[in-house]
């Protein structure tokens, strides 16, 4: 082989045997690898920037829909219990109603003070004492217990409109801005003799509605009544978006409502700050951009092994050249270490 084609040969190996360093390589020679890297990155880059404009749309639909799939799963259990609690209360009300010592107190007008009092002021629903009013045929009041006995002229329980209405037999339950109002009539003989009113106030809801039940944190609970006025408001912040809110879209939160079945004139909202959704969504980017970057260094350490693995022979091939060239002996045999296959 002539000396001028071998030396070709040796520069030509140096290229390619500098691999993982500049080490003797002349100045305008660039390494392989750095070949591999510069050719490859920039794509590598620019494909997952796509990837990562691409899913965030996505994403936030996906986030958005996953919230709003719970707060109506949400809405519609708390909603069943709310009727549940209600119906419960309006049941035991009754209960009351059909009690001997009520009947009779209708009847019994002269010795009705010794028991009707102790009997009245005993009414209470799961610890929670409302005010109690016991009136005649005409709805007028007969007895009151303590709670009510102080407010009940200037705030009667029932009007004239709404006695009339119970005694007739139509069924009597209103929550409003007021509080909650359960009414039934007290039959004797199949006749209405009285009505028995429970009042229970605003401040009272809460606890005798079971509204403050557990739930998923950031979730809160609205009731509005028929006339779109705000019941109850478990946040203060829900509240006021939803005053000033001239739509059913409460700003800055997402909800779910649900028309509570009759005779309930209510509509329950469970409501999440849109801050929760945008949290979790953040929180989801970062997870993606943490296994994008790790994927990335799992790509380069590939690229790095298989190109230190595929040159390793070249190096090995201008090893024995420059040997040979140093020797000047061309006349002597290669032994190269082929990788395993």
């Amino acid at each position: 082989m002539p000396k001028g084609v071998l030396s070709r040969l040796v520069r030509l190996g140096s290229l390619v045997a500098a691999l993982h360093s500049n080490d003797g390589a002349p100045p305008h020679a660039v390494t392989l690898l750095r070949q591999v890297y510069v050719g490859i990155m920039p794509w590598l880059v620019l494909a997952m920037l796509l990837v990562w404009f691409a899913i965030h749309p996505v994403l936030h639909e996906h986030v958005q829909n996953d919230v709003q799939e719970r707060l109506n799963a949400l809405s519609s259990h708390q909603a069943s219990l709310l009727v549940a609690r209600l119906d419960t209360l309006h049941e035991q009300v009754k209960g009351h109603a059909d009690s001997d010592l009520l009947i009779n107190s209708l009847i019994d007008q002269n010795a009705r003070d010794e028991y009707l009092s102790g009997y009245i002021g005993s009414i209470t629903f799961g610890g929670i004492r409302p005010w109690v009013v016991l009136g005649d045929y005409r709805g007028r009041p007969i007895h009151a217990n303590r709670a009510a006995v102080g407010t009940l002229k200037k705030n009667p329980i029932l009007t004239p409109g709404e006695s009339a209405r119970v005694l007739v037999g139509e069924p009597f339950i209103d929550l409003s801005k007021r509080g909650l109002r359960i009414a039934t009539p007290v039959l004797y003989s199949g006749s209405a003799e009285g009505i028995l009113q429970i009042f229970f106030p605003v401040e009272m809801l809460a606890d005798v509605l079971a509204l403050k039940s557990k739930r998923r944190r950031g979730v809160e609970l609205l009731l509005i009544d028929g006339a779109e006025r705000i019941v109850y408001a478990s946040h203060d912040d829900l509240k006021q978006s939803a005053s000033s809110s001239s739509s059913d879209e409460i700003s800055e939160w997402l909800q779910s409502r649900v028309r509570l079945q009759s005779p309930y004139d209510l509509l329950l909202v469970m409501a999440e700050p849109a801050s929760v959704m945008h949290e979790a969504m953040s929180a989801t980017l970062w997870r993606i951009l943490l296994a994008m970057v790790g994927l990335l260094l799992i790509i380069l350490l590939l690229i790095h092994l298989t190109t230190r693995k595929v040159t390793k022979p070249l190096h090995a091939f201008i090893d024995a050249l420059q040997e040979m060239s140093r020797m000047k002996d061309l006349s002597q045999g290669m032994h190269l270490t082929h990788p395993p296959r």
